[in-house]
């Protein structure tokens, strides 16, 4: 599913869905955004952006060593401090103090 799609989802319609499949199977199946959204909540919807970048999004397969599904579990366990983090990635052409340390957190959270 698009992160940005999803972080954005708040300027989109309420209606909108993410349609996947390949080839002539395009459509087989619908998936509405506004469950995905409210499942996640707000707060990791706004930081899906800065934890894709950070965690190798679709470039490497790997963070350290650890797949995707680590990462993201490591992201389910940390605090909301570092999902704030994760949101401040990009948002400043410096980084914080407490951005950088929320973010050693996490780091230390996958391993």
């Amino acid at each position: 599913m698009s992160v940005l799609a999803i972080h954005r989802y708040h300027q989109l319609c309420r209606n909108t869905y993410f349609v996947t499949g390949v080839g002539k199977k395009v459509g087989n199946r619908l998936i509405a955004m506004g469950r995905v959204v409210n499942a996640l909540g707000a707060a990791k919807a706004e930081a899906l952006p800065g934890f894709h970048a950070f965690s190798g999004s679709n470039v490497t397969g790997r963070f350290a060593g650890k797949g995707k599904l680590s990462c993201w579990q490591a992201l389910n366990r940390c605090s909301m401090e570092v999902v704030s983090a994760f949101a401040a990635l990009g948002t400043r052409e410096e980084l914080a103090v407490d951005t950088e340390r929320a973010i050693e957190t996490s780091v230390v959270t996958v391993s």
